[in-house]
């Protein structure tokens, strides 16, 4: 906080959050995601909303490369044991988010979706 209704950086310089909302672009295969990067390179944004669990609504119904637990649809998860190659995906896009200047604002947990478990 800076002046008491700011927000700003470590060494003081304003920080003015330009945000846009993509909940679920890191499950849309690598084409679609290298896509939202490019466009994103072009944009004014410097902070990206997004889930980090993948996120079923109406215009995105297609199941994603990864999950975050071991197992499957068919055969069920077991959430003792998280998936590493999905997380191992998040951290690249995130990194990649960083090395454009955005800062990823990560959605932890999403209650509304088809992929939740009531366990």
């Amino acid at each position: 906080m800076a002046k008491t209704f700011h927000f700003a950086y470590e060494d003081g310089s304003p920080y003015l959050p330009i945000g846009t909302t993509s909940y679920a672009w890191t499950h849309q295969g690598d084409a679609l995601e290298k896509q939202t990067l490019d466009t994103l390179a072009a944009g004014p944004f410097n902070k990206m909303r997004m889930c980090v669990f993948p996120k079923s609504y109406l215009f995105n119904e297609n199941e994603p490369e990864f999950y975050p637990f071991e197992g499957s649809l068919a055969a069920g998860f077991d959430y003792d044991r998280p998936n590493p190659e999905f997380y191992r995906h998040l951290e690249h896009r995130i990194g990649q988010l960083e090395e454009l200047g955005i800062e990823a604002d990560l959605i932890l947990f999403h209650a509304y979706d088809r992929w939740v478990s009531p366990r």
